[in-house]
């Protein structure tokens, strides 16, 4: 497989802070090289700002920009565009770059990133993530990047959270947002509870968007961000998920975000991202 690997090196609009650090540290760990050792073709292209903008969600969105025409130009390429992000808004960009009429969303978090501006109490941006990708905030502002288009929340599915906002918690429960919880994993198994999920949505739509932010796995696999939850997914158990995800769906992109260097000195959290990223490889565009 053509693996082209879009690193968007950036924690809400500025380059190399916090989060922002995470797609560098991957690449410059040889993770190109890791999926060619797998056998694929790989490159790497990074985002930059072509103008500036002096307000954070400002430059989020010229950011997001950007990176849609990257992933466009990588489809029309024939590769396969495997995001690098800082941050889980990367999504709108990712989205709107791939242009489908009709497309479904998994996405790993121990967060909900569900929250609107009318709903956030600490003003977080990156926690609105998934309402604006499927359309329930920030409308202006989204339609400003070429190509977006919300998905339907009944093709949404919110795996591994385990971290939720008493108003997220009410906001999913009145969505069509399918949520596979990580209490609901731990007290059977990720295939029990991930799968009917996954079928149900297949069914619909076969075109997948991934988005994996790393604080879905446990503490015990490593340190990986500064909001990571003290329990989630093991590192066996996501990539489980991903091949199911792989048996099901067309995955025409896929995310890999939210890592933090400064919080993983031993690297462990560094190397479990590697393995996501291989698995990425693995089920690139799906059956």
């Amino acid at each position: 497989m053509n693996i082209n690997l879009i690193s968007s090196p950036y924690h809400l609009g500025h380059r190399d802070l916090a989060m922002g650090a995470g797609p560098t540290a991957f690449v410059d760990a040889g993770v190109a090289q890791s999926l060619r050792d797998a056998g694929h073709e790989a490159t790497v292209s990074v985002i930059e700002a072509t103008e500036a903008v002096a307000h954070e969600i400002g430059a989020v969105y010229h950011l997001n920009t950007v990176l849609a025409h990257a992933v466009r130009e990588s489809v029309r390429s024939g590769a396969f565009p495997v995001v690098l992000g800082g941050n889980c808004n990367t999504c709108l960009g990712t989205l709107s770059g791939l242009g489908l009429a009709d497309a479904a969303i998994v996405w790993f978090d121990a967060h909900g990133d569900f929250h609107t501006a009318e709903t956030t109490t600490s003003g977080f941006f990156d926690g609105m993530a998934l309402t604006i990708a499927t359309g329930s905030s920030w409308h202006a502002m989204v339609n400003t990047i070429p190509g977006f288009r919300p998905v339907a929340e009944r093709n949404v599915v919110l795996a591994g959270v385990s971290d939720l906002d008493e108003s997220e918690e009410d906001a999913l429960e009145d969505s069509a947002v399918s949520v596979c919880g990580y209490r609901d994993i731990r007290t059977s198994d990720i295939a029990t509870v991930l799968a009917p999920v996954l079928d149900a949505v297949s069914s619909r739509v076969r075109d997948l968007y991934l988005h994996v932010d790393l604080d879905v796995l446990d503490r015990s696999v490593g340190p990986v961000n500064h909001f990571q939850a003290d329990e989630g997914l093991r590192l066996e158990e996501l990539l489980q998920a991903l091949e199911l995800i792989g048996d099901r769906f067309q995955v025409r992109a896929a995310a890999l975000t939210a890592y933090d260097p400064a919080v993983d000195p031993d690297g462990l959290g560094l190397n479990a991202g590697l393995e996501v990223v291989k698995a990425f490889g693995d089920i690139g565009w799906g059956p």
